[in-house]
């Protein structure tokens, strides 16, 4: 989430210390959401259907940023992104670790993925900052991470589906 500040000032006219509280404002509203997805996931839903029910939340998030076209909207978007980036974030290494079947490789296939998040974060900044100032400005940077985040919730149905089966009710 790089472009928050800096969408406020440029497409909605906020002002620039007041923008730069809605970078506090997307990670303080998370605190909560980080707790309460484990807990359903360990006592109702499984680790993988809550992590692919965040991802899916995350990405309507995404999709509905294309509406915003307000301050107080804005505000609103930022409140629901932080909640669901927040509770995709606590449920990723306990989704991995899910996955895994042998608990010996438990850390390297955690070492693994945290190494594709890592690079996916390093190029994140600079790509989106690129696309901002080209021809998509940020409408192309907002398709992409809404898009992106959509094949994240494919690749998280279909994982899934090859692990434990297509049945619904099926906790995992």
């Amino acid at each position: 989430m790089y472009q928050v500040a800096s969408y406020a000032r440029d497409q909605l006219g906020m002002p620039y210390t007041e923008s730069l509280n809605l970078v506090i404002l997307v990670n303080g509203v998370g605190f909560p959401a980080r707790i309460l997805p484990g807990y359903l996931a360990d006592h109702y839903l499984g680790a993988l259907n809550t992590f692919a029910i965040c991802i899916l939340l995350t990405a309507t998030v995404f999709w509905a940023w294309l509406g915003v076209s307000s301050i107080p909207g804005y505000y609103a978007f930022i409140t629901l992104y932080g909640l669901f980036s927040a509770a995709f974030q606590s449920l990723f290494p306990t989704t991995v670790a899910a996955l895994s079947s042998d608990i010996s490789k438990t850390g390297t296939r955690l070492g693994m993925a945290f190494s594709v998040i890592g690079i996916s974060a390093l190029v994140a900044g600079p790509m989106s900052g690129a696309m901002v100032g080209g021809s998509g400005g940020y409408t192309g940077t907002i398709c992409w991470a809404a898009g992106s985040t959509c094949v994240g919730v494919g690749m998280c149905v279909w994982a899934r589906g090859v692990k434990y089966g297509w049945r619904f009710g099926v906790k995992c």
